[in-house]
């Protein structure tokens, strides 16, 4: 991403959701491979309001 963000927080919440979206890629290829009906995730704004939420309440933000 080029764009650059004033706010720690907002900048934080961005890389996150970008590394979380790596990862979610990465896991729906492997199971397309195996099980292409079964594919379902949040939308983009529900994964962002649950991170936003995850980091505002003092957690670490990471699964796990």
């Amino acid at each position: 991403m080029a764009a650059v963000y004033n706010d720690p927080m907002v900048a934080n919440l961005v890389y996150r959701l970008e590394a979380e979206e790596a990862e979610e890629q990465i896991m729906r290829r492997r199971a397309a491979l195996e099980h292409p009906s079964l594919i379902r995730r949040p939308s983009l704004r529900e994964r962002a309001r649950r991170l936003w939420a995850r980091i505002s309440s003092g957690g670490s933000g990471e699964p796990g």
